[in-house]
């Protein structure tokens, strides 16, 4: 099948995939497209998805910028420590994010949460509907230090992130509009505790029409990015880290299973998987 684009994907990727020098708002999120002006797909080509057999994530090599791979024993209580110099966000930090990513919200309207970690088998929302999406110009990635829930500041874990570059299939989930603002006070004190993220509005491809949803991509700008490692030093990180909700290798496991339900498989989540065993 196609899998040619008919949108501009360059203002979604852009904040992702700059130098290091380029200045950053952590946890401010593009202008939203408008909420129901996504055009139906009307079948004058075919979805770009692949229906059939099981999509396959497109993962680019490293981008410009991004962090070579460390050591094979990176240390990890020195990246520990300076990720534990990032404050948490207070909740006023929180409510100003949520406000910003809303901004052009009319308050009316469903809005759309793009899963691609583990949003899919844990999502912290109630929600009227799921479909299965793609998002063009950024690739899921373990690619985040985790010091809280699947890590600690001696042995950090890791978790996934959007990074720059390729494609990433996962799931949308539509919240009814009353919710929304509950909805995004939980996602956010559990996604953005120190601004790791960079919430953005995401052109998302469904087979029934593309559909403008709110995605978590990576923020580069701060210590807990952990660059691109390779798949050793990523399994030899997962099989060691443990955090408040658990282990990063049941993070792991977790999603590649959850992605196999939905049809999908991440080659570079099941390489991982497999040498975790």
């Amino acid at each position: 099948m196609s899998d040619r684009l008919d949108y501009d994907v360059s203002s979604d990727v852009a904040q992702f995939d700059r130098p290091a020098s380029a200045p950053v708002t952590p946890g401010r999120a593009s202008s939203p497209p408008d909420f129901g002006g996504c055009p139906a797909h009307d079948g004058s080509e075919p979805f770009p998805m692949p229906l059939g057999p099981a999509a396959r994530q497109t993962e680019p090599p490293a981008p410009p910028g991004a962090r070579p791979a460390a050591p094979i024993s990176p240390d990890l209580a020195a990246i520990g420590a300076l990720i534990a110099r990032s404050p948490l966000w207070t909740e006023a930090e929180l409510l100003a994010s949520i406000d910003a990513s809303l901004a052009g919200w009319d308050g009316r309207s469903d809005v759309w949460v793009f899963a691609y970690g583990s949003l899919i088998w844990k999502p912290e929302f109630a929600h009227v509907e799921a479909r299965r999406a793609r998002v063009h110009g950024l690739h899921r990635r373990l690619c985040l230090w985790s010091t809280l829930t699947r890590g600690t500041c001696s042995q950090p874990g890791l978790v996934l992130g959007l990074d720059a570059g390729g494609s990433c299939d996962g799931v949308v989930y539509r919240i009814p509009a009353p919710d929304v603002r509950d909805a995004f006070l939980r996602l956010w004190r559990r996604e953005m505790k120190r601004g790791s993220y960079v919430p953005t509005f995401l052109r998302s491809r469904t087979e029934r029409g593309p559909v403008p949803a709110l995605g978590f991509g990576i923020n580069r700008e701060l210590p807990c990015y952990a660059g691109h490692l390779s798949d050793a030093q990523v399994a030899e990180v997962l099989r060691r880290a443990h955090g408040q909700c658990g282990s990063s290798r049941d993070y792991v496991l977790h999603t590649v299973t959850a992605l196999r339900n939905h049809g999908i498989v991440d080659n570079g989540l099941e390489r991982v998987a497999a040498l975790l065993g």
